[in-house]
């Protein structure tokens, strides 16, 4: 929109074009994507899935941030420790 701008009125409008399309800034820092495509195709599997089991509120989170959300889900809290001396077991995931 701003390549072919010659002059200050074609700049203003430019950005002004540019601004009626932004969405309004989230404070929370979107995610990066790792690789070109990841999120469209976590969005397909998503919405392909009949369920999806979340081992985090981080993952649920992350889907979420990227619009992707699942139609149904649960959370299992992960079985593995993450801060030692705790351990992780099958317990966890049997009692959910």
């Amino acid at each position: 929109m701003l390549a072919d701008a010659v002059n200050a009125d074609q700049v203003r409008l430019g950005a002004a074009a540019i601004r009626a399309v932004t969405p309004e800034w989230n404070e929370a820092p979107a995610p990066a994507e790792g690789e070109y495509g990841q999120f469209p195709a976590l969005r397909r599997a998503v919405a392909l899935s009949d369920h999806v089991i979340f081992l985090s509120t981080y993952e649920r989170a992350f889907l979420c941030a990227i619009d992707a959300e699942p139609s149904s889900s649960s959370l299992i809290e992960n079985g593995v420790a993450i801060h030692p001396p705790e351990e992780g077991g099958p317990a966890r995931f049997e009692a959910a």
